[in-house]
This record gives structure tokens, sequence and C-alpha cells, in this order.
């Protein structure tokens, strides 16, 4: 679901983005790349869920999911 949901907000961006004329410049080759590459990426997000969500229990996994997400954010300087 989350695959889908980030090909819906792709495709109404770059949507947007191109009526607007703001990508004018954008390829529809460059474009279709753009969505499989944020389509695709959400997938290690996905197993990363997945595997936190299948190890903990239902009280636990927010946590941990919590303490994963915020590490990431920080070692990414985000």
């Amino acid at each position: 679901m989350s695959m889908v949901f980030s090909g819906i907000v792709t495709i109404t961006m770059l949507a947007a983005a191109l009526t607007f004329r703001s990508l004018a410049f954008l390829r529809f080759a460059q474009s279709a790349g753009i969505a499989a590459l944020n389509i695709l990426g959400v997938a290690p997000f996905c197993s990363l869920g997945l595997f936190i969500g299948g190890t903990h229990n239902h009280k636990s996994a927010p946590a941990f999911v919590n303490l994963v997400y915020l590490a990431m954010i920080y070692l990414s300087d985000i």
C-alpha cells in the first residue's frame, strides 16, 4: 500500500509541476525515472517496518519504529 500511495503522490506532484510549468525542461523519460525511483525507494522502509512489527509485540513496536526512524533522520543529516 505504501508503494501505491507513493506512486499516487509522485504522479500527482509531477502532474501539478508540469501543469504550472515548474518543470518544463523535464522529459517524459526523466519523469518516469523519478516516479519509478520513488515507488521502488519505499520498499526498504516497508521491509524494515514489517521486520520490526514481526519481531516485537503490538505494544513495543511503535517505540522501536520511532527509535529506528529518528536515528535514521539524525544520521542522514536531515
